[in-house]
């Protein structure tokens, strides 16, 4: 999972050079007549198309790889620290409920159910509200909750 991930943070490195690249292309007088010039504008064109079009595979790659995860993260933070245990990982479901991908939201969503027993559907307030009574509760850092 480790390499995966730093596959992804190298392809996104490079995938945002070229971007400040083609928009210096653009951007800068003169630059897109030369480069026009140089190798074409429909090259031109067609590369700027191809680099948003690998920007978006690439960003659905990396939500989808952390939807799937949402679960397991989750797990591995509660065995870390008992301590930290689950109020800490629901926050961190919770702002994942704002996710513009909805299979990372439902994900999220599903682990919060599992989590708290609790289901207050994808209304990441509604959540919020029900943590805040928790730690007013003094529930934060104790085993009480269902999992």
């Amino acid at each position: 999972m480790q390499t995966i991930a730093a596959i992804v943070r190298a392809l996104r490195a490079f995938y945002m050079l070229m971007l400040a690249l083609g928009a210096a292309t653009f951007l800068v007088p003169g630059m897109f007549a030369a480069a026009a010039e140089e190798i074409g504008s429909d090259v031109l064109i067609r590369g700027a198309i191809g680099l948003a079009l690998f920007g978006l595979l690439l960003e659905h790659v990396r939500t989808t790889a952390v939807g799937r995860n949402l679960g397991y993260i989750a797990q591995r933070l509660i065995r870390l620290s008992p301590d930290l245990r689950r109020l800490e990982a629901v926050k961190i479901l919770v702002n994942a409920l704002g996710s513009d991908n909805g299979e990372v939201a439902e994900s999220a969503h599903r682990e919060l159910k599992r989590l708290t027993g609790e289901d207050f559907g994808l209304d990441a307030t509604a959540w919020r509200q029900w943590i805040r009574e928790q730690e007013r509760a003094g529930r934060g850092a104790s085993n009480d909750s269902p999992g």
